[in-house]
């Protein structure tokens, strides 16, 4: 269950055109500043035990709260994830799960890690410009059998908090754990978008992340 906790959580938007440094500049897609945040809705189908339907709804808030120093000195961002998921069958609520998960980000060149603590040796990286259709790369040891694709860089998506074109469509899979999921990106933004399914001893579900809120 942590994994399917995780995997729907963001281990997910002013405009969708070009970067703010104008034409021609790369575009940020997966911005990480002080103060920022992003609210996100769930929902989901499945099955528990292979012979009961499920359905989940729930909510997630992400905010960049702190910023302070690894212990090996390079710099770092607090980020604050609080997730509640409410599953049901038969219309009846069954289980509400809540997460509250603090992470360490390190922004550097565009590319991002996460860290579990400030001591953590190794990041997991989620991020890693050039963010171009092709390419690939890979989390590192903490998830040795997940990989990232760039699918595109035109997608058009439509949440809640608007539509957004020209967004990059990035695949995550590990067939090691069962999971897959897309995202899509905005310029300036970040995820506005991601979809996937997960598979666990007990459950399977397909989900969907949609922003609702930010500040950006």
């Amino acid at each position: 269950m942590r994994k399917l906790l995780t995997a729907v959580s963001l281990a997910l938007l002013a405009s969708c055109g070009d970067s703010p440094g104008g034409p021609g500049t790369p575009a940020d897609y997966m911005p990480v500043a002080l103060g920022n945040h992003w609210e996100y809705d769930c929902t989901g189908f499945g099955t528990f035990a292979d012979t009961i339907d499920v359905e989940l709804e729930g909510s997630m808030d992400i905010e960049i709260t702190d910023t302070l120093r690894h212990d090996s000195g390079f710099p770092l961002f607090q980020v604050e994830i609080e997730q509640i998921l409410v599953f049901y069958a038969d219309s009846s609520p069954i289980d509400t799960i809540p997460l509250l998960e603090t992470q360490y980000w390190r922004e550097e060149s565009g590319q991002v890690s996460i860290y579990e603590s400030p001591g953590d040796s190794t990041g997991e990286i989620i991020h890693s410009p050039p963010i171009e259709p092709g390419r690939i790369w890979y989390p590192g040891p903490d998830d040795p059998g997940g990989v990232y694709e760039v699918l595109s860089t035109d997608y058009t998506a439509s949440v809640p908090f608007g539509n957004f074109a020209d967004c990059a469509q990035i695949a995550y899979t590990n067939p090691e754990e069962l999971l897959e999921q897309t995202d899509a990106l905005a310029p300036g933004v970040g995820h506005v978008m991601r979809s996937g399914s997960m598979t666990d001893s007990l459950m399977s579900i397909q989900f969907e992340l949609v922003l609702t809120d930010t500040n950006l």
